[in-house]
């Protein structure tokens, strides 16, 4: 199957709990979060970004960078 969404957050939306909102609006299904320098999310943020993809039918994408 193929999905399109976007490389970061959409940049009307304040943060990527909200982003993800705003990918399923636009008729969107999937967003890649890039850590090019390692993670610098806490795990109860992660967990929240995890929810909201979720709830809104996103498909997360983790990318490490090379």
């Amino acid at each position: 199957m193929i999905q399109f969404g976007t490389a970061g957050k959409p940049r009307s939306a304040k943060n990527l709990e909200k982003g993800m909102e705003v990918l399923r609006q636009m008729g969107l299904d999937a967003l890649e979060l890039q850590f090019g320098r390692g993670i610098m999310l806490k795990g109860d943020t992660l967990r929240k970004i995890s929810q909201a993809a979720s709830d809104n039918n996103i498909r997360l994408l983790l990318k490490k960078g090379h």
